[in-house]
């Protein structure tokens, strides 16, 4: 536990490391800001692949829809610590790097996808590719969710529930 009864938190990402940042919002700051420069680079980097690409309408549109989100969510994010709203921030902030973590989920589910065509030989890599496709960014997206409810809000909503209420009484 720190000073002040809060438990500390670890999670990937050097951003997300509270210890390390704590006292240095300059560090902070740089670093938001070149990871924000590499994602606007990567999102508009990944809609001309996706224009190009050979797989498929439903690949191109998982990819344009992943590329808008991320774009979206970098936004929000910004706008959040802008405005002060620090926990909207972290909240924008974790969905962001969950779809950043789509294409090493992708890599994974193609392996699998692979794995499973020795038993099930009418799988095609065609079907696989856009499954996992489709799959990697679902998975990132619910798994961002649930981090942010267990982790970010439930801990808020603790807080709050443990301050004394003053009994209202039906007269």
């Amino acid at each position: 536990m720190r000073r002040g009864g809060r438990p500390r938190r670890t999670a990937a990402g050097v951003q997300f490391a509270n210890r390390l940042l704590a006292g240095r919002p300059a560090l902070h700051r740089t670093l938001g800001y070149v990871y924000m420069g590499s994602v606007v680079v990567a999102a508009l980097a990944a809609y001309v692949a996706a224009t190009f690409s050979v797989s498929g309408i439903s690949v191109q549109v998982a990819f344009y829809l992943l590329s808008t989100a991320w774009l979206y969510t970098l936004l929000q994010g910004f706008r959040a610590v802008r405005q002060g709203r620090i926990q909207l921030h972290r909240i924008w902030l974790i969905r962001n790097y969950a779809l950043s973590f789509a294409a090493v989920a992708l890599r994974a589910f193609v392996g699998l996808g692979v794995v499973l065509q020795g038993p099930f030989p009418s799988l095609t890599f065609k079907d696989v590719y856009t499954t996992s496709v489709w799959a990697s960014i679902l998975v990132c997206a619910v798994v961002a969710e649930y981090f942010i409810i267990h982790r970010t809000l439930a801990p808020l909503v603790r807080k709050r529930s443990n301050k004394p209420r003053i009994p209202m009484y039906d007269s």
